[in-house]
């Protein structure tokens, strides 16, 4: 039995705490790209994916059904009807939807339901592994690494995770945590007798952190996602003295380091483009400060020579009802007012400008350029031909097309399925034709031959 002194604080389960949720973040590290997300959503931004709809959830369920079916002209809004059809298909028996997401739709569920269903969707692309792979553009031995081993087992039973790359998970097992359990009651009445008991056995390390268990009865926890998790954890495994328990401890030590350098790189990082950011923006205030003292300066300099004529036609106008005053005298006096004025002027805006530099530095590091980001999905190529003439690649007139499930080459549904109808005889519609597969003449003849 593992015992230790250090024990973690008791929290309120969250999403991320789930099965469900720590497979669905795996498989979206895993195949983002192929379902045209450039880059991997972090754990925050797909929780707030899952609780709120911004059609980002929606837009990956499109691309994972257009993978399952070849169907390209599927709806967002529509979404939950493609839902409902691919899981009568292919899930039948398997695993059934809740039983208001027909009325609801998908965001009307429980959120952990709405989890779940996202999940099973989605990998529904493993039905056609050949169309993935094409998509992906990996090698069979790119695909043995999809597989996820355990980092280790501890002494009771409980299994550690490492998924995404950084986030260890441990699942503890419903008889797992009935032993725990026992264990605790055991080493926690309030006696002398029992407290001496309690100080030979001691508690369980780290016991579960919260209550929130799966339908099966198991117990899914996040243990490390940040840096700091990530230097604190191996410490508490420290101390464990059975042999299971310390081969996941050496197997934790050796992937946390590396893990935790990564974490903190990527803080200091965006620390980084934080202060380039605020000083761009200061620079900006700085610039537009300069250019205001600019325009007060002017308007100062219009104003004194605007007060300097007036002064000099009163000066005139009082000299001719007075007694005269010789013309080079005033000339004189006026222009030494001017040049005072003006080294005034020099003064005050030397001045001002020393004071924008010593506030803001002219040498500013280079502000961090913003790429834009690139608007629209990036579609894969296609070849299309169809049996009424037309084809080419990439090639779309804008009706409604159909690929086949062997070549994937891409024709006109409606030409399909005339031949399919000469084919067999009768009459296709539109909705049985979504549950056939179709395989073009071309690859039929082949099989057949």
């Amino acid at each position: 039995m593992p015992l230790a002194t250090a024990k973690a604080g008791h929290r309120q389960g969250a999403l991320h705490d789930t099965r469900d949720f720590a497979r669905l973040s795996h498989f979206l590290h895993i195949f983002h790209q192929a379902l045209n997300q450039e880059q991997e959503l972090s754990m925050q931004q797909l929780e707030e994916e899952l609780l709120q709809d911004t059609g980002v959830v929606r837009a990956l369920l499109k691309r994972a059904l257009r993978i399952l079916t070849g169907n390209r002209h599927m709806e967002e809004k529509r979404i939950e009807k493609y839902v409902e059809r691919a899981w009568e298909r292919h899930l039948a028996g398997y695993a059934e939807l809740p039983d208001s997401f027909a009325e609801l739709g998908l965001y009307g569920v429980d959120v952990r339901e709405r989890t779940r269903v996202v999940l099973e969707t989605l990998e529904l692309v493993f039905v056609r592994p050949d169309n993935l792979r094409h998509i992906s553009s990996v090698g069979q031995q790119d695909a043995q690494q999809w597989r996820v081993e355990p980092v280790g087992v501890d002494s009771v039973s409980r299994t550690y995770w490492l998924l995404c790359g950084d986030r260890l998970y441990r699942e503890t097992p419903k008889k797992s945590l009935l032993l725990i359990e026992k264990h605790n009651r055991e080493a926690g009445v309030n006696s002398r007798r029992s407290t001496r008991l309690s100080e030979q056995r001691g508690p369980l390390v780290d016991p579960p952190r919260h209550d929130d268990i799966e339908d099966d009865g198991a117990l899914w926890e996040l243990l490390c996602a940040s840096y700091e998790e990530w230097v604190y954890f191996p410490n508490v495994l420290e101390q464990l003295t059975s042999k299971a328990d310390r081969t996941v401890y050496r197997r934790v030590s050796k992937i946390a380091p590396g893990i935790a350098t990564r974490l903190h790189s990527e803080i200091k990082k965006q620390e980084l483009l934080e202060l380039l950011a605020t000083r761009k923006r200061s620079t900006r205030i700085a610039k537009k400060e300069a250019m205001k003292h600019q325009r007060e300066i002017i308007e100062q300099e219009e104003q004194m020579a605007e007060g300097d004529y007036r002064r000099s036609k009163r000066i005139k106008h009082s000299a001719e009802e007075e007694e005269p005053i010789h013309p080079m005298l005033i000339d004189t006096r006026d222009l030494r007012a001017q040049r005072r004025e003006q080294a005034r002027l020099e003064a005050l805006e030397r001045e001002q400008m020393k004071n924008i530099e010593i506030e803001h530095p002219a040498h500013q590091p280079p502000p961090v350029e913003e790429e834009a980001a690139a608007e629209g999905d990036a579609e894969e190529s296609w070849m299309f031909m169809c049996a009424c003439g037309k084809a080419g690649r990439n090639y779309d007139d804008g009706r409604a097309m159909t690929a086949c499930e062997r070549c994937l080459v891409w024709s006109h549904l409606g030409c399909s399925l005339r031949a399919e109808a000469r084919r067999l005889g009768r009459e296709i519609g539109e909705d049985e034709w979504e549950q056939l597969s179709y395989v073009c003449p071309s690859c039929r003849s082949s099989q057949q031959n």
